[in-house]
């Protein structure tokens, strides 16, 4: 699957490569600091999930006003604004509570980077959330348990696209909190 890359240019003239890749309806794929254009086709991590999203979806980026402005957020802020930022307490709960397109959280259980229990604290604030443990997985269930990620995303997609709500799989563990009691 060929991949079209494009350009933007951000207010300070700095010119940003982006791509859009596959057919179906959109999907954004908003870039991390791991991304790459070229190496993430490459990549054990990226490229199987990059081909399967493109073969039912056109992944887009964030607009170029957005997209400049998303990476130019960090080139700007000095590290110690940064970690301060990073430590602060967010709440989007009234968000997510008035959430009502199908949300699939899913989560590593081993995850010591974003704790499972930020991922119950959004299952609880979200109605509309679905909840997708996954046993002796940490930060990256897309890379640890690709098989069965794509599935739950591919399910997700279709669930968006029928606006019918997710639905739960039997088979997946409640959370922790749910069962100790």
């Amino acid at each position: 699957m060929k991949q079209h890359v494009r350009f933007c240019t951000a207010g300070d003239g700095v010119r940003l490569a982006y791509a859009v890749h596959g057919s179906g309806p959109p999907l954004v794929r908003v870039a991390t600091w791991l991304s790459h254009l070229e190496l993430d086709w490459e990549s054990p991590v990226w490229r199987h999930w990059l081909r399967q999203l493109g073969d039912r979806h056109t992944l887009v980026p964030l607009g170029d006003d957005e997209l400049a402005a998303a990476l130019a957020w960090n080139m700007v802020v000095p590290p110690a604004i940064r970690g301060a930022l990073l430590a602060r307490e967010l709440d989007g709960s009234d968000v997510l509570a008035h959430t009502s397109v199908p949300v699939l959280v899913s989560h590593g259980r081993d995850d010591m980077i974003v704790l499972p229990s930020m991922a119950e604290r959004t299952l609880a604030a979200c109605p509309a959330a679905t909840p997708s443990w996954y046993d002796d997985v940490g930060h990256m269930p897309f890379w640890e348990a690709p098989g069965r990620f794509d599935r739950e995303l591919a399910d997700l997609a279709r669930a968006a696209r029928s606006s019918q709500p997710a639905r739960p799989n039997p088979l997946w563990p409640l959370p922790r909190a749910l069962t100790d009691g």
